[in-house]
């Protein structure tokens, strides 16, 4: 099982250079961005229940929905009409991602990317962005998927930084203190 779901994973990386050889929002276009969300919305549950999940695992998943992100940017962004400040906002969000990318790849000797609660929020709304793109003007749909991120990239930054070891499991910032909330009223 452990193999099916590597190449359920891998698969999309496959899917994401389909993504960028058909044309946006063309029947093909569609079909490979719906195998891609497909094999993303599977490989973890699968890798969990089936006890498969790893580090190389988590490793091959950051780089693999880095793929189908990057691929949906260069079908994309060329279809889009983007705003100045909107383009800034952007390119701020990636400086600090790809600090965050290095500082932990650096830091753990591998590729490296957090699965926090905010950075599946942000892939979920990036990932929805062809949609949601065609249903409301302009750059309107950008803006709710550039606050998530914002707050991803800040976050993991600072999650990279200040621990020892980076946890590719950690669950983010937020988690920490709900967790530390909850500890605290069951022992009142």
């Amino acid at each position: 099982m452990k193999y099916f779901v590597t190449a359920l994973t891998a698969s999309r990386f496959g899917w994401a250079l389909g993504l960028m050889l058909t044309q946006p929002y063309s029947p093909a276009f569609w079909l490979f961005y719906g195998l891609a969300g497909v094999s993303d919305g599977l490989d973890g549950p699968l890798a969990r229940r089936f006890h498969c999940a790893g580090a190389r695992g988590a490793a091959l998943d950051s780089a693999a929905d880095l793929a189908v992100f990057l691929a949906l940017a260069i079908a994309l962004v060329p279809t889009l009409r983007i705003e100045r400040w909107l383009a800034i906002w952007a390119g701020g969000i990636a400086a600090v991602r790809l600090a965050a990318l290095v500082i932990g790849s650096l830091r753990s000797s591998s590729f490296f990317a957090l699965h926090t609660w905010a950075n599946k929020a942000t892939g979920l709304l990036l990932f929805l962005l062809p949609l949601t793109c065609q249903l409301l003007p302009g750059g309107a749909a950008l803006v709710p998927a550039a606050v998530c991120a914002s707050f991803a990239a800040m976050e993991e930054l600072l999650l990279v930084c200040r621990a020892r070891l980076p946890d590719r499991d950690e669950k983010g910032i937020l988690s920490r203190y709900f967790s530390a909330r909850k500890a605290r009223s069951m022992q009142k």
